[in-house]
């Protein structure tokens, strides 16, 4: 998507009655194929009953386009297709956040992150050792320096090209049993 704007003033002197025109015109694309770039990572607000958490969560920078990531990850009741997730977006502008940019449900949590967020799965499959498919059983997870490259996730072909603030929650028998912040920048994929 591109948005255009034009500027510009329009002048008709009195006494030479010379028609005088001045016009800015600038384009640029809001959305499109992008880059997200992972910022920061903080606790939300609300965490329900927090019995799903994600702890102890550290993001570097190691390289241009190169993170690492570290977490304790504690599921009591597994990461099955029983729990829900959902993402709720903010984003930033004007001097502050605007609250439900977009939000997004998505039923049975396991296979929706294998099936939408491969990449994710993939690294979580990598990370919690002996993990083969769909459910992930209950237990303690230990997360320490998984590398990833800033890139786009394959569940979202297009983004806005904003600063955001996402609220990933997790719901069982409709309460909410946990959430994690996460903060991001998404620019415009550069063409190789």
């Amino acid at each position: 998507m591109v948005h255009c704007s034009m500027t510009g003033t329009n002048k008709v002197p009195e006494q030479s009655k010379i028609y005088e025109e001045t016009w800015t015109y600038s384009c640029f694309k809001i959305m499109g194929p992008y880059k997200l770039v992972p910022k920061q990572l903080a606790d939300c607000p609300n965490k329900g009953t927090n019995e799903l958490r994600i702890v102890s969560s550290k993001l570097r920078k190691i390289g241009r386009d190169i993170y690492s990531y570290s977490s304790d990850v504690i599921l009591p009741h597994g990461l099955t297709d029983e729990i829900t997730f959902g993402i709720r977006c903010a984003t930033y502008g004007n001097g502050g956040w605007k609250e439900n940019a977009y939000n997004f449900h998505f039923g049975k949590a396991c296979t929706t992150l294998k099936n939408v967020f491969p990449e994710v799965y993939e690294l979580v499959k990598k990370e919690f050792r002996n993990i083969q498919d769909c459910p992930i059983p209950q237990g303690n997870y230990t997360i320490r320096n998984a590398t990833f490259k800033a890139g786009s996730l394959k569940g979202f072909a297009t983004l806005f090209y904003d600063e955001y603030r996402t609220d990933l929650y997790f719901q069982r028998n409709g309460k909410r049993v946990g959430c994690k912040r996460i903060f991001y920048d998404v620019f415009p994929k550069k063409k190789v």
